[in-house]
């Protein structure tokens, strides 16, 4: 695949499950000062803490620095499974935010087997037309184009798209999101195909 276009598959993804904007630069010690007071009031245990420790890893991941923001992510992880439970929907965007940094970091592997946890938890746990059921499936869809599965990218995809038109409406940005990635798959199916590759 494209290493441009790779490279801008790792940057939707940060956009699409996360709403971050890698464009703009977090007020990082604002975050620190928050989740510091939060802690210190509450505990660091407490929900709105750790709620706070993710806002942090994801201003991380926005600056471009995905591997210190997935190392965030791994011991919030620990701690929102511990203190919410694994399939608490707090419990799942995290997870999900983790997937991203390892995306966004070249690990498209580690962040495809996550979201594929992630999608089926919230398919389970939210039902297959939440907004957070559509976002896992279209992250996960990104990291397998990453890794150049198109075809199971594909099928994702097909299945997603007449939700997100359902749910958001035709113009929302993720339906437009989710609509371009698909005819982009499409485009790369038929180039494999008359290429011999598939």
């Amino acid at each position: 695949m494209d290493g441009n276009f790779t490279t801008e598959l790792r940057r939707a993804a940060l956009r699409v499950l996360t709403g971050a904007d890698t464009r703009t630069e977090p007020e990082q010690t604002v975050l620190e000062a928050r989740l510091a007071e939060l802690g210190d009031a509450l505990g660091p245990q407490h929900p709105d803490a750790l709620r706070a420790a993710n806002d942090l890893a994801l201003a991380h991941l926005a600056q471009g620095r995905p591997a210190r923001a997935a190392i965030r992510f791994e011991r919030l992880v620990a701690d929102c499974t511990r203190v919410l439970g694994p399939d608490h929907p707090d419990t799942l965007t995290v997870r999900g935010n983790q997937a991203v940094a390892w995306l966004t970091d070249a690990e498209p592997g580690r962040a495809a087997a996550a979201l594929t946890h992630v999608l089926d938890a919230r398919r389970r746990v939210l039902g297959p037309d939440h907004p957070a059921t559509l976002n896992a499936g279209l992250a996960l869809a990104l990291a397998l184009l990453t890794l150049g599965h198109v075809e199971p990218a594909a099928t994702l995809l097909e299945h997603a798209l007449p939700r997100w038109r359902h749910v958001a409406g035709a113009d929302h940005p993720l339906t437009r999101a989710c609509a371009d990635l698909l005819a982009h798959t499409h485009a790369e199916a038929a180039f494999a195909t008359a290429a011999g590759i598939l």
